[in-house]
């Protein structure tokens, strides 16, 4: 029971730091991640912010997981739809704490688009050293994996560029401009992965003993 409040503990934890990192990202005003570029053209276009349509559209996914599984739908993953909701009020209340980044030089935006993808890397990180559940982008990419029988990197590769495809159309089609893919998008591709192994190289020993004592 300690090691289970432990990591689920760690989990919500996660959540808050990767939302702290989006937000640090998204509000440099040089894009936002692929994960969320669709939540944050959708907030450019209709009255609700960016935090409730990234909350959105985890309930949303958590809901494509359990008709394409139906049965075989583990009961601990129907803790994901917690998930969407904490991840879009960490987006909001950190976005507007970082807000004063929209008129910052641009070495300045660029500086705190790598802080953004540092921190969204050690969010990942605990995410996975929690072994708890998936997060929704995570758990809907596993279920076409395994439903398909295609390997998870495939998917999800797949997954977040069509996000971003279908966020550029939508951009440009409704707003007649392209907003939220940029360089900041590209950077945090490149760089997010590398940070997250980092971490696991570094610090996953510490956290994996810290879970089961």
């Amino acid at each position: 029971m300690n090691q289970l409040i432990k990591r689920y503990g760690l989990f919500l934890i996660s959540v808050w730091i990767i939302g702290l990192g989006i937000s640090i990202i998204t509000q440099s005003n040089l894009g936002t991640t692929a994960v969320t570029s669709l939540p944050f053209v959708l907030s450019a276009i209709f009255p609700l912010s960016f935090g409730t349509f990234t909350m959105l559209m985890n309930v949303l996914l958590v809901f494509l997981q359990l008709a394409i599984l139906k049965k075989d739908f583990q009961k601990k993953q129907y803790l994901q739809f917690f998930v969407g909701p904490l991840l879009g009020i960490s987006i909001d209340s950190n976005g507007i704490m970082f807000s004063f980044l929209q008129t910052s030089p641009y070495i300045i935006k660029l500086f705190f688009i790598i802080i953004g993808c540092v921190i969204l890397a050690f969010g990942i990180f605990l995410q996975l050293s929690s072994q708890t559940i998936y997060n929704p982008t995570e758990g809907i990419v596993n279920t076409l994996a395994v439903t398909f029988h295609k390997p998870f990197g495939n998917v999800k590769l797949f997954f977040d560029n069509g996000l971003i495809l279908f966020s550029v159309i939508l951009s440009l089609v409704v707003l007649g401009k392209l907003i939220g893919i940029r360089e900041g998008t590209v950077l945090s591709a490149l760089l997010i992965g590398p940070f997250t192994n980092f971490f696991k190289q570094h610090l996953g020993s510490f956290f994996k003993l810290a879970l089961i004592k």
